[in-house]
C-alpha cells in the first residue's frame, strides 16, 4: 500500500472519530448557556466544552455511603459535603443551603426522641416535647404507616417566626420499637425546586445493613408499641404509694405516664391512679397523717386540691375567704372534669 493511500485512510478514520466529539461540545456548550453564532475555533470550542463539563459536575448527583457501610443516601448535588459520620450520626451541608442530617436510635429509649407520631396531634406533641416551638411551625404532607410493622412516618415543618435559621424541613422516620432512623433535610431559603431536592434526597435513603425487621404492633394504654418506658420526655414526675414508696414516671411517645415497667399512671386533683385501678399519692405517709387529704394548717377542715401543670410544675391550691382556689404561685384556679383552668386562661389536663 502506497504512502497516500495509507494517509487518505488515516484521514477517513479521523473525521469518523472526531464528528460525535464535535456533538458533545455543542451539547456542553448548551448546558454551560452559552450558544456561538457562526463558525467557532476549535479553541472555543474546548474552552466551551471545559465550561460545560464543570457545570455539568456541580449539578450531578452524589451517592454517599456511611464509612461503616451501613446507609446510603443520596446527596442533591456535589455541592453537598459531608461533615459527621460517626456513632450513627451523619450530616451534610451545603454552604447558603441547608443541612441534611441521619439519626440512627438504637435502643427504645432512643427511639422515643426521634420526631414521629402515629397521628399528626401526637407528632406535635413529640415535637414540644422535643423543644420544637409548635406555634410557629406549619405541618404539611404528613403521612403515617405501620401495615407492614414497621412505623413509617414523613411530614414537612415550615417555620413561620422571621428568626427561624432554617425556613423549612422535611423529614422521614422508620421505626420498630428498639430501633429507628430520621432523616430530616432543611433549607434556609424559600426554594421550591431546593425544597424538592433535598425532599427526593430525603427519601433516597436506604439502610445497607441490618435492616429493620417487622413486629407486631401491641400498644397497650401504656404506649408499649411505642416507648413504654416513657423516653418520649425528659419530664419526670414523682408520687407514694401507700407505704410510701416512691414511683417515679415519664411520659411515652403517646403522651401517658408510665414507670420504667410499662404501668399507666393518671393524674387526678387529689391522688394518682394506675392502670389497674390502684391509688397513689402525692405526699409521703408522714405528711398523709397530719393531713389527711386536708390543709396542712392546723384545725382548718378546708380541703385543698394539688396537681401537676402542664408544664410539670407541681401546684398547691387552696380555697381563699371568698371561695376561690389559689394557688401557691398566686393563680386563681378552676377544677373541671378533664383538667384545671387558671386565672390566665391556661388549660392544664390531668
Amino acid at each position: 500500500m502506497t504512502t497516500s493511500k495509507r494517509k487518505g485512510m488515516q484521514m477517513r478514520v479521523n473525521r469518523k472519530r472526531m464528528r460525535p466529539l464535535f456533538v458533545a461540545a455543542a451539547v456542553m456548550i448548551a448546558v454551560s448557556g452559552c450558544s456561538g453564532q457562526g463558525k467557532e475555533t476549535e479553541d472555543t470550542s474546548e474552552t466551551a466544552t471545559e465550561k460545560g463539563t464543570e457545570t455539568q459536575a456541580v449539578l450531578e448527583k452524589v451517592t454517599y455511603t456511611s464509612t461503616d457501610g451501613s446507609v446510603s443516601i443520596i446527596l442533591p448535588d456535589s455541592g453537598w459535603v459531608n461533615t459527621e459520620d460517626a456513632g450513627g450520626k451523619l450530616s451534610f451541608s451545603a454552604e447558603g443551603k441547608g443541612e441534611i442530617t441521619i439519626d440512627y436510635a438504637d435502643s427504645k429509649k432512643a427511639v422515643g426522641t426521634l420526631a414521629f407520631g402515629s397521628t399528626e396531634t401526637k407528632l406535635k406533641k413529640r415535637l414540644e416535647k422535643l423543644g420544637v416551638p409548635v406555634d410557629a411551625v406549619e405541618i404539611s404532607d404528613y403521612t403515617f404507616d405501620a401495615s407492614t410493622g414497621i412505623r413509617k412516618c414523613s411530614y414537612t415543618m415550615k417555620r413561620t417566626d422571621a428568626a427561624a435559621e432554617n425556613v423549612c424541613t422535611v423529614t422521614a422516620v422508620t421505626a420498630v420499637s428498639t430501633r429507628g432512623y430520621q432523616v430530616s433535610g432543611s433549607i434556609k431559603t424559600e426554594d421550591e425546586a431546593l425544597l424538592a431536592a433535598v425532599k427526593e434526597s430525603v427519601n433516597s435513603f436506604l439502610v445497607l445493613q441490618n435492616p429493620l425487621t417487622a413486629e407486631e404492633q401491641t400498644e397497650t394504654e401504656a404506649g408499649q408499641g411505642e416507648d413504654a418506658s416513657g423516653s418520649g420526655s425528659d419530664e419526670e414526675r414523682y408520687f407514694f404509694d401507700e407505704p410510701g414508696n416512691t414511683i417515679y414516671v415519664k411520659q411515652n411517645g403517646d403522651g401517658v405516664w408510665v414507670d420504667k415497667n410499662g404501668m399507666a399512671y393518671k393524674f387526678y386533683e387529689n391522688g394518682v391512679e394506675d392502670s389497674n385501678g390502684t391509688k397513689y399519692y402525692y405526699d409521703p405517709p408522714s405528711y398523709r397523717k397530719d393531713s389527711s387529704g386536708g390543709s396542712s394548717d392546723s384545725g382548718s377542715t378546708a380541703e385543698y386540691y394539688d396537681f401537676y401543670d402542664k408544664d410539670g410544675n407541681y401546684i398547691k391550691a387552696t380555697q381563699d375567704e371568698n371561695g376561690n382556689w389559689v394557688g401557691d404561685d398566686g393563680k386563681t384556679y378552676i377544677f373541671g372534669e378533664k383538667g384545671v383552668t387558671d386565672s390566665e386562661g391556661n388549660f392544664h389536663p390531668y
